[in-house]
């Protein structure tokens, strides 16, 4: 609503027909708020003479309203993003988490008991699969150096013991 008041009083309104803007107790100038209605006035005069004031009236209804909505639009959103984090973290945990908590968990089997033939389980085909596949073929490859050092190791053994064995022959021979 809008109301033009001349020094004398009410001079128009707008829409024509309200006669309910009252603001004959607030000041000549300024914005303020007052039950839930929202005034605006303003001097109208030309040069220095003040003809008298524009007043402007808002209820704030519509304002109310927007906010009403503004609020179930960010309460909508924000119940979205929180189920969206949700399935993310979920997704997270499934593809990246376990799957590096079981290679932490192989690696730590191994390390400990040195079972070189146990074998890191594959749970996905992606980067940590691949991991996965390489860690196993590394550790079958140490397998098979293990068994070539055991190998080793007992040959050196059985030479140890016929080179014994003959020194013993041959000093039974001289004797």
């Amino acid at each position: 609503q809008a109301a033009v008041y001349k020094n004398t009083g009410l001079f128009t309104v707008y829409p024509h027909g309200v006669n309910n803007v009252q603001v004959d107790d607030l000041p000549d100038e300024g914005v303020w708020l007052r039950q839930n209605q929202y005034f605006a006035s303003v001097p109208i005069g030309i040069a220095d003479e003040i003809l008298g004031r524009l007043v402007l009236v808002s209820d704030l209804d519509e304002w109310t309203q927007m906010r009403t909505g503004l609020y179930f639009l960010f309460t909508g959103l924000f119940i979205g993003l929180l189920f969206l984090t949700l399935l993310l973290s979920a997704w997270l945990k499934k593809y990246i988490s376990e799957p590096l908590k079981a290679l932490s968990t192989w690696a730590v089997e191994v390390t400990r008991d040195k079972n070189f033939n146990a074998r890191a389980r594959k749970l996905n085909e992606d980067e940590i699969g691949e991991l996965a596949d390489s860690l196993n073929t590394m550790l079958s490859e140490l397998s098979k150096q293990k068994s070539i050092v055991s190998w080793n190791e007992q040959l050196q053994r059985e030479i140890q013991e016929r080179k014994k064995i003959e020194g013993e022959l041959i000093q039974m021979r001289d004797r």
